[in-house]
């Protein structure tokens, strides 16, 4: 019996080093509405801009925008953008 798990652990370690040698993974760090680059690296802290309905951080140059009293709001997506334009209707 501790043969056989022994023989099991074995064979499982040498399948992962042969995955980790032969087929290296891409990391890639999802966000709610997005993904940042294939190297993991965020944007500079500069360029980003906080959504006001989910808090999330999109690139300013990638966020859709909204004029209200003077001040530009900047969304993540259609979806964001559309609730905070019907809740500043009301």
């Amino acid at each position: 019996m501790i043969k056989i798990l022994l023989f099991c652990v074995l064979v499982y370690l040498f399948v992962q080093l042969i995955n980790r040698l032969f087929f290296p993974r891409v990391h890639r760090i999802k966000t709610i509405h997005g993904n940042f680059s294939r190297s993991g690296a965020a944007p500079p802290i500069q360029d980003m801009v906080q959504d006001p309905v989910c808090r999330v951080y999109v690139q300013k140059k990638d966020a859709l925008s909204v004029q209200h009293n003077g001040t530009i709001y900047y969304f993540c997506c259609e979806e964001c953008r559309q609730k905070f334009t019907d809740t500043i209707g009301r």
